[in-house]
């Protein structure tokens, strides 16, 4: 139960006592789906009223109740409500690893000035500016736009001290001169580190641990999350957030098939060869089979131990 006298429309600050609450709401009030005629849920951080197909979205409210909603959400909103058919595998797995920012949502809507920019009143920028223009909003580790467009969309945080993700719920969109700025700061930066500004996404961000070092695809706040900070020692972004361990999984007849990936292994001991064994599967958007069959587990085991020994 939340203060009605407060704004709930976005983040909250939460060094206040205002924002405390004493009461539970009732079950009864909250938001629920059960078997959607769609076949759809989903849920990425963002309000639970996108949350399946667009004809079968809760329209209820009550105060306190999350409105905003990010990129992820937007993007698989409208990947799985545009899709036509029934879903196979492949789909599932597409729709799962897409790396795009929405061109009809939150991000456009706040970053819109940057696609608008004028390479006549910025002739310093011309070069980039036509790269930022060419840029599908996509994040393959491959375009050597989406470099260019990182960084950017990286340094327009500025001084701002907000986590990324909440530059596309402002309530007033990224101004010109902000992203200016930020754009102006991203070629600097590539032309210092590579001469150029044609540079791969997966040069300028890495996942890294111990000896290994791979080019990864994907962008903050898209389905294939991957969120960096720049080390200063090896000289690149370095992969921190986003995508973790998960899981994909089929329900059938047979039973259930589970596939699992980890961004680097299932060990945090260096001398351990599971401490980054499955880092080439994950940059790759592959995963491994696994079992909760206790039988098969077993068999299969290299050592069995008691934790403690």
């Amino acid at each position: 139960m939340r203060d009605s006298t407060l704004n709930w429309n976005r983040p909250v600050i939460g060094t206040s006592s205002k924002y405390l609450w004493t009461k539970l709401l009732p079950y009864e009030r909250k938001i629920k789906y059960t078997n959607p005629q769609c076949g759809f849920l989903f849920n990425c951080n963002g309000t639970p009223l996108q949350a399946t197909a667009y004809n079968e979205n809760s329209k209820d409210y009550f105060v306190g109740l999350q409105l905003f909603t990010y990129n992820r959400n937007e993007r698989f909103s409208r990947l799985l409500n545009e899709h036509q058919g029934k879903f196979t595998w492949q789909d599932f797995l597409r729709i799962k690893f897409d790396k795009s920012y929405d061109d009809s949502g939150r991000y456009m809507r706040n970053f819109k000035a940057l696609f608008m920019l004028e390479a006549a009143k910025y002739p310093d920028l011309k070069d980039a500016i036509a790269k930022i223009k060419a840029w599908n909003l996509s994040g393959d580790k491959d375009d050597t736009h989406a470099g260019l467009a990182m960084l950017t969309n990286k340094f327009a945080v500025g001084k701002l001290k907000l986590p990324y993700a909440f530059l596309m719920i402002k309530d007033k969109p990224l101004t010109e001169a902000e992203l200016v700025k930020a754009l102006d700061k991203a070629k600097d930066y590539l032309l210092k580190k590579y001469n150029t500004l044609d540079v791969p996404l997966g040069t300028v961000q890495r996942l890294m641990r111990g000896d290994k070092n791979y080019p990864i695809g994907g962008l903050s706040e898209v389905p294939r999350a991957v969120d960096t900070k720049y080390d200063k020692e090896k000289g690149f972004y370095k992969a921190t957030a986003g995508d973790g361990y998960f899981q994909l999984m089929k329900f059938g007849k047979e039973g259930v098939e589970i596939n699992t990936i980890s961004p680097f292994g299932a060990s945090t001991h260096p001398e351990s060869k599971h401490y980054t064994d499955q880092m080439e599967l994950f940059v790759n958007e592959k995963t491994k089979p696994m079992t909760l069959n206790k039988e098969t587990v077993f068999k299969s085991a290299e050592r069995i131990y008691h934790p403690g020994e």
